[in-house]
């Protein structure tokens, strides 16, 4: 126990025996070795649990099947949902709103839905213990996609797989974007693929690399998704390959050179694909220059078994070749060489790396003394560098038919109004009549309008609306018409007649006095009744004294009616006539008024009577003479 002696805290307080510290050094033993295998075996662990799959869907339909016409049942919404775990939770998102569903039968999910007329997109989505998600369609914002099954013979993470596809007819049909910015690519749970467009959009062959996280030994599922027109492009071979340059952006290659005299810069002389590429070569002056002299790009990466591929130029104002070589290399091994001629067109490089390497170059190198000033102008141009990852046997793909995204349509049920009126046509002015539109099919906010003659006169969303009055005689069409809503078409009720006959009346009319001297004061009055016996109340009238208009007005809520006039300054008979107008009917009646002097006994008749009439001259006060007329009516007594 020596041994411990320095540290005291270790020694036990009891002495042990051999056996009992070959045990303790045993389990201290199997305890280490489970925390090493832990550490090093969790990222394994992790990319077993990754590459299990979600829970799997099947069985997807809708009670009613759609399209449907609105209706206030519901709707089922059901789906099977299996996993080789458990299934832990399923959720119904029907236009961005989701729903916990809890009804299950023999692992099919179930639940009920009120929706009403429009298209409404939908997807189930569901997990498993492990956590693993899955849903029948990762992105709403997208109409369309295309499965796209993926067979390997082992294994691979982010690997670039290439596939051909036609876009010219999804963009004559108007499912895609004339320039492709819509395509999008997602895995089965619904991770975001970084892609690229190589070439061809709006083409029966276009090529497109992706980049999958993950492809499995025993197959995976990824989707492309588009028909969305208000997404913008991303396409980024940056984001997709281990290296890319088209050299549009800014330069991120290493340059170096073994003699000054040589040149590399981004240029726009030539391009491959866009505007630009590398330049390597001299810097057109006119040099001498030794074999084994190069300029060079360069990038680091860090991978094995890659593929390479890039699009070369060269260009010389030299007779012929043999003076400077174009060439590619990993580290240091070449995997490509081409001479500088002097008129080529770009061609493409490529080459499968089996090996690990951390660089790529390009490099422009003499390879002849260029002794001559007037042969120095040889250049190489370089574009489109893509490095992928590389197997020797490369994975399948097969795009499978084009999918829709889940919608349930529900088109509009169709709306109903009635008219109804009381009492019914024909009705004796002046009859008071209710006419009412009523909806009989429809929703709530749905605005009924009734209309007499074209004009309305009623609005709103109660039911019903209605006009409560009294016309005059006359033909009157009613119609009602009740707006469209979320749920219901527009309807309109056929033309509803009322006839209103006009009805006849009497008015009476009264003097207060038969015998009057000329200039004096009359009252005159009566009372208007149509023959139905109803009272003319509100009915307008004008007295009239041998067709001069003496006053005017409407007869009062008993049917009354009264004049205060002036008779004539004449003696004789006058013609007093009283008119009524109302509902296109005039009544008018009529009396004599008789100017006579109010003295004496009258007179039995006209024959007896007898008027004398002289004028006279007398002078006034201030002596001034006038004439006045004296008019003396005599009867006998």
């Amino acid at each position: 126990m020596q041994r411990f002696k320095l540290f005291p805290q270790l020694v036990f307080p009891c002495s042990l025996s051999k056996k009992a510290l070959s045990k303790i050094g045993a389990y201290i033993l199997i305890f280490s070795f489970f925390i090493i295998y832990t550490a090093y075996f969790s990222q394994f662990i992790q990319l077993i649990f990754a590459a299990t799959p979600g829970p799997y869907y099947s069985n997807l339909k809708t009670i009613p099947a759609s399209p449907a016409t609105y209706t206030q049942v519901g709707i089922q919404f059901n789906a099977t949902w299996t996993d080789s775990n458990t299934v832990s939770k399923v959720f119904l998102e029907i236009n961005g709103t989701n729903t916990t569903v809890s009804n299950t039968q023999g692992g099919e999910y179930y639940v009920n839905n009120t929706l009403g007329a429009g298209t409404h997109y939908y997807r189930w989505i569901a997990n498993n213990t492990l956590g693993i998600w899955n849903t029948t369609w990762n992105d709403n914002n997208f109409k369309y996609r295309k499965p796209i099954t993926l067979s390997t013979t082992s294994s691979l993470t982010d690997y670039q797989i290439k596939i051909t596809t036609d876009t010219s007819s999804l963009v004559s049909a108007g499912k895609m974007q004339s320039d492709c910015d819509d395509i999008r690519f997602m895995d089965f749970n619904g991770t975001v693929l970084n892609y690229w467009i190589e070439s061809g959009c709006n083409s029966a062959s276009t090529s497109i690399w992706i980049k999958v996280p993950e492809i499995s030994s025993s197959g995976n599922t990824i989707y492309m998704y588009y028909g969305n027109s208000s997404v913008s492009v991303a396409s980024s071979g940056a984001n997709t390959f281990i290296v890319f340059d088209n050299f549009e952006g800014s330069d991120t290659w290493t340059y170096s050179e073994t003699h000054t005299n040589w040149k590399g810069t981004i240029t726009s002389n030539y391009s491959s694909s866009t505007s630009n590429s590398y330049y390597l070569g001299g810097d057109g002056v006119e040099i001498e220059i030794s074999t084994g002299y190069y300029a060079q790009i360069s990038k680091s990466f860090s991978s094995n078994q890659v593929s390479v591929s890039a699009k070369l130029k060269t260009y010389t104002d030299y007779t012929s070749a043999g003076y400077v070589s174009c060439r590619a290399l990993l580290d240091s091994t070449q995997i490509s060489t081409t001479d500088v001629y002097p008129t080529s067109s770009f061609t493409t490089i490529s080459y499968n790396a089996t090996s690990s390497f951390t660089s790529i170059i390009f490099r422009a190198i003499s390879t002849n003394d260029i002794t001559n000033p007037s042969m120095w102008r040889h250049s190489c141009y370089w574009d489109d560098v893509i490095m992928r990852k590389y197997t020797s046997t490369e994975p399948t793909t097969s795009i499978g038919t084009e999918e829709i995204r889940q919608n349930y349509t529900i088109s509009k049920e169709s709306g109903a109004v009635s008219f109804s009126l009381s009492p019914s046509s024909p009705v004796i002015y002046p009859t008071q009549t209710n006419a009412s539109c009523i909806r009989t099919a429809g929703d709530h906010a749905s605005t009924i309008t009734l209309y007499r003659n074209g004009s309305q006169v009623a609005s709103g969303t109660t039911s019903p609306q209605s006009e409560v009055t009294t016309l005059i005689g006359g033909i009157y069409n009613y119609t009602c018409v009740l707006s469209t809503s979320q749920n219901y078409t527009e309807a309109t009720s056929a033309s509803n007649i009322l006839n209103v006959v006009p009805t006849l009346a009497d008015i009476t009319i009264f003097l207060n006095i038969s015998k009057v001297w000329w200039n004096d004061s009359v009252y005159a009055s009566g009372i208007k009744i149509y023959s139905n016996g109803t009272i003319g109340s509100g009915d307008s009238y004008t007295f009239y004294i041998n067709g001069v208009s003496q006053c005017s007005g409407t007869t009062n809520s008993s049917g009354g009616w009264s004049c205060t006039f002036r008779v004539p300054i004449e003696i004789g008979s006058f013609y007093a006539n009283i008119t009524s107008t109302s509902a296109s009917v005039t009544s008018i009646n009529s009396t004599i008024l008789r100017v006579r002097p109010n003295y004496g006994q009258t007179p039995s008749g006209t024959s007896d009577r007898a008027v004398y009439e002289n004028p006279f001259f007398i002078q006034d006060m201030n002596g001034k003479l006038k004439m006045v007329m004296v008019r003396i009516t005599t009867w006998k007594r």
